[in-house]
């Protein structure tokens, strides 16, 4: 179960953080800083309490 929700995790930052840049390349930059830090706390957090707390 970690192990999947761990690779599920990087799947989706990785699709996270492409899509900031993107937006940050369109001239977006708030709203691509905020993607791409919403998901670094998604990723740390879920993480975090799958490995420690579960």
């Amino acid at each position: 179960m970690n192990t999947f929700v761990t690779l599920f995790t990087i799947f989706a930052i990785i699709k996270t953080l492409s899509y900031g840049i993107f937006e940050i390349k369109s001239n977006n930059k708030i709203a691509g800083y905020l993607v791409i830090a919403l998901g670094i706390f998604g990723f740390i957090y879920s993480n975090y309490a799958v490995w420690f707390i579960y």
